[in-house]
Formats: structure tokens, sequence, C-alpha cells
């Protein structure tokens, strides 16, 4: 995401500020979700949402924006966790629960409950707060400059 502040319109006529964009693989491993972290423009409360941005895929998924603490309300209401479990907050396409398990696995707020399972958990002590805020605070590497044309490429750049 660049440094520009990205706004979203929302069906309720807030307009949602975008903070963080993320990718991450279905659990299938079969396309790439982007994800999105949001707040009310103007928020003082600094609540954040999350949303399924895209799929590389064919599966279809709602853009709606759904506050972190349903998602945290979901986690802690359960301690195998499954797609299904998120289709109580994230409605529309059925493929939406099974994308939130994705997002939040990636995020490393829930964990495999073992490597032949598909129920999920929470990690210990996350919240997706604290792992989205982890995920934002992480510096990315700047991307290094290809060489110019027919120069052979400086190492000492």
């Amino acid at each position: 995401m660049t440094e520009a502040i990205k706004l979203e319109s929302v069906a309720d006529g807030e307009v949602m500020e975008i903070i963080f964009e993320g990718s991450c693989p279905t659990i299938s491993g079969q396309s790439t979700l982007t994800y999105q972290v949001g707040r009310k423009r103007g928020d003082t409360t600094s609540a954040l949402h999350l949303r399924i941005a895209a799929n590389s895929g064919r599966g279809m998924c709602s853009k709606e924006w759904i506050p972190v603490s349903a998602v945290e309300e979901v986690i802690a209401s359960s301690d195998q966790l499954s797609g299904r479990s998120f289709q109580k907050v994230w409605r529309g396409s059925t493929n939406n629960g099974g994308f939130a398990l994705a997002i939040l696995k990636d995020l490393g707020a829930l964990r495999r409950v073992s490597a032949d399972s598909h129920a999920h958990e929470a990690v210990a002590g996350a919240t997706v707060k604290k792992a989205i805020e982890a995920r934002m605070s992480e510096k990315k590497p700047a991307p290094s400059k290809p060489p110019k044309k027919g120069k052979a490429p400086d190492p000492a750049e």
C-alpha cells in the first residue's frame, strides 16, 4: 500500500480509512486472498475493522467490513474453530468463513490444532487486534532498484 490514505465508502454512508493491506494463501493454497484493515474515518476510538478485499481464484467473497471486536468474540466462543465458525460474522458467500480463517492464521491470531486437522485454535496470548498491530509495525525492506539497461549491478548498492 502506498503512503497515501485510501478511503472506501461503505453502505451506511460511513467512510473507511484503509490503514493496512495484506495478502495470504487460502487454506487450500489454491489462490491468494487480499485483506484490508480499516477504521471509520474520524473515529476517535480507533476501532479496527477487517475485510476480505479480493480472491485471486474463482471463489466469491463479500467485501463487507467486520469489526475486529466481533471476530474476537467468535474466537473466544470456542476452543476449536473452522470456517463455519466465522460465517456468523462474515455473511454472504459461503467462502467467507474459510477465507477469514486463512487471514487470521496469516496474521498469527490462529493456528492449526494439528497437522492432520482442519480445526484451528487461538494462539495463546494473541488477539486479532494485537496480531494486526504487530503486522502493521513490521518493517518491509525497500525494493531494490533494477540495474540500468546494459550495466552490471553494482555490489556496493
